[in-house]
């Protein structure tokens, strides 16, 4: 199974600068990490770029039927994921995000796997989380 952490961050405020990262593993190994700055905006709209991002790239990691475990402590990303045609029929906010992960969710899908999405709390040892957080901030 392959693993992708992801994690946003808005710092001076929200909304503020933010930036965005996210981790791809293996087997506890490293495949690709990046971080990078995702504007001016909210810690949410951050936490969905990572999303978005990471699952893009994962895709060049992905075998075919193979499951993606999507690893963030963002409850706003996770709720949205188990419920994004809700949000994309309600047009809550960041409705075009959401539009974007979800078409990423039907390709995962057309490839076999799902997307199994676990919360772990932030700053609390994760080694993947923690690896996000100091990328994201940098961004």
């Amino acid at each position: 199974m392959l693993t992708l952490f992801t994690d946003g961050s808005s710092v001076h405020g929200n909304p503020g600068s933010t930036g965005a990262a996210y981790v791809i593993m293996r087997d506890g190994k490293l495949l690709k990490a990046r971080g990078f700055p995702t504007g001016h905006g909210t810690n949410n709209r951050s936490e969905m770029l990572a999303a978005v991002h990471g699952m893009r790239e994962a895709f060049a990691y992905l075998r075919k039927d193979e499951d993606l475990l999507l690893v963030t402590d963002s409850q706003y990303l996770i709720g949205g994921l188990r419920d994004c045609e809700s949000y994309i029929r309600r047009r809550a906010p960041n409705y075009q995000t959401w539009t974007t992960l979800h078409k990423l969710l039907v390709r995962l899908g057309a490839n076999g796997g799902k997307c199994l999405v676990y919360w772990v709390r932030g700053h609390e040892g994760t080694h993947g989380n923690l690896l996000c957080d100091r990328m994201a901030n940098k961004a």
